[in-house]
């Protein structure tokens, strides 16, 4: 199997996030626009901590690890860094 077919198999095998985004930021890239901004509200104007985001996602199926939750919530992940 050379590169290219390697590539293909992996890529139809696994999904493959849109650069410039964390996990966190692409699957509320796929949500309606109410429910962003309710997700965004959740991520930062709440008083819960990142384990309690966390836990409340898996209650709706959407399984983040606290630490990416924590990452997206600091604006330490990729698709909140400033633009240079």
């Amino acid at each position: 199997m050379n590169i290219a077919e390697a590539l293909a198999k992996y890529k139809e095998e696994n999904v493959i996030l849109p650069t410039k985004l964390c996990k966190v930021g692409w699957w509320v890239n796929e949500l309606s626009d109410e429910d962003k901004l309710e997700v965004n509200s959740l991520f930062f104007d709440t008083p819960m901590t990142s384990k309690e985001i966390t836990n409340f996602l898996k209650t709706i199926d959407v399984d983040f690890s606290s630490e990416t939750v924590r990452k997206h919530r600091m604006k330490e992940c990729i698709c909140l860094q400033p633009k240079a």
